[in-house]
């Protein structure tokens, strides 16, 4: 190839780009993802209250810029009411987003992006502080107890300020 038609293609792809970029939908998806804090791109505006269809995240996945892939199944986790047609998602990126609910094995990587970026994303602590990271979900648990246990354990969440399930938790996180 010569140079000119190097730089020919390069203006071309160059504009396929900014018209992506300009679309309604990398517009919807990158300024939701910027508004929560997943992203950082000084020319889009962060779109707070916005219906993101899975399918446009994709395309924006695929067209415009790749880390949407990395933060997406985080935005998903946190924010799952801001997302339609769930149903057209790949079942491998399904997969991969309930092994990083269930804190289970993730595979290396899903279209070039590292897994393990995604699951950081999901424990990330993002900026307006409503919305907790994965990783510090709580689950709820049912023990049977003897009245004994019951009333000691009682006693300690007295003496120290705190409910049961906080003395629990400390103690099998201290050992």
């Amino acid at each position: 190839m010569t140079n000119n038609k190097i730089i020919k293609k390069t203006k071309e792809l160059q504009k396929l780009f900014l018209k992506n970029l300009n679309s309604e939908r990398a517009e919807n998806t990158l300024g939701f993802l910027i508004a929560k804090g997943y992203l950082k791109y000084p020319k889009i505006k962060s779109k707070h209250k916005v219906i993101l269809r899975i399918k446009d995240v994709l395309w924006v996945a695929r067209n415009v810029e790749p880390r949407v892939l990395e933060v997406f199944p985080a935005a998903l986790l946190h924010f799952q009411n801001n997302f339609i047609g769930i149903e057209e998602m790949p079942k491998e990126l399904q997969t991969i987003i309930e092994k990083i609910k269930n804190g289970s094995e993730l595979p290396l990587k899903y279209k070039g992006i590292e897994c393990s970026k995604m699951k950081y994303w999901a424990n990330f602590e993002i900026p307006d502080k409503r919305v907790k990271p994965i990783n510090k979900h709580k689950k709820v648990k049912s023990f049977t107890l003897s009245l004994e246990a019951i009333s000691k354990l009682n006693k300690m969440a007295v003496n120290r300020g705190i409910t049961n399930s906080a003395i629990i938790e400390s103690f099998l996180l201290s050992s």
